[in-house]
């Protein structure tokens, strides 16, 4: 609408007040063409940025919805009679339970030489029931795209459940040249 009146006027007050040019409508055609490439552009960043506010919202719905289902899965999972029994076993009769809630504190408390590697195996029971701790199997490496490296490792590129993703490899890890999975 102002886009339009700026168009009309311009003709308009040249027609009925004269203009000291003696090009009035070339430069009438020319602020027309000026103002409708600016209306033009102005609808498509508007367009752009609702598409890009619906997209977002979008992502945040289903992010929402994987996290409640992931939440209810928890809950069941804490629920299940069969996994609170399994969860007792695995943790030496429930003295090492350890959760998010309690931390790993309790896997830590009584370590000594002869029982590091039964810590460890918690630990990483606890890792997989906490999803924190992936599977070697998950994570697929390209050791010939380097991306960095530093005074830790080399980041190289890699797959992690068929997603592009980046992967650091400690410099202490045997030869990148071999290396396409995680030992």
């Amino acid at each position: 609408p102002v886009e339009l009146l700026a168009v009309i006027s311009y003709p308009t007050l040249t027609l009925f007040w004269g203009s000291p040019s003696p090009f009035a409508w070339r430069d009438a055609v020319k602020l027309g063409a000026l103002v409708l490439l600016t209306a033009v552009g102005k609808r498509t960043m508007e367009r752009y940025e609702r598409t890009a506010f619906y997209r977002l919202i979008s992502e945040r719905t289903l992010r929402a919805q994987a996290e409640f289902k992931l939440g209810e899965m928890k809950r069941r999972e804490a629920r299940s009679p069969v996994r609170r029994e399994q969860d007792s076993e695995e943790s030496d009769h429930g003295k090492y339970q350890a959760s998010s809630a309690g931390g790993t504190t309790a896997l830590f408390e009584n370590v000594d030489a002869g029982n590091v590697e039964n810590c460890l195996g918690r630990l990483a029971l606890m890792g997989k029931r906490e999803h924190w701790l992936i599977d070697a199997d998950d994570v697929q490496l390209d050791p010939t795209r380097k991306l960095g490296h530093g005074g830790f490792g080399v980041v190289i590129t890699g797959a992690f459940r068929g997603s592009l993703a980046a992967v650091k490899v400690s410099r202490l890890a045997s030869s990148l040249d071999n290396l396409t999975h995680l030992p």
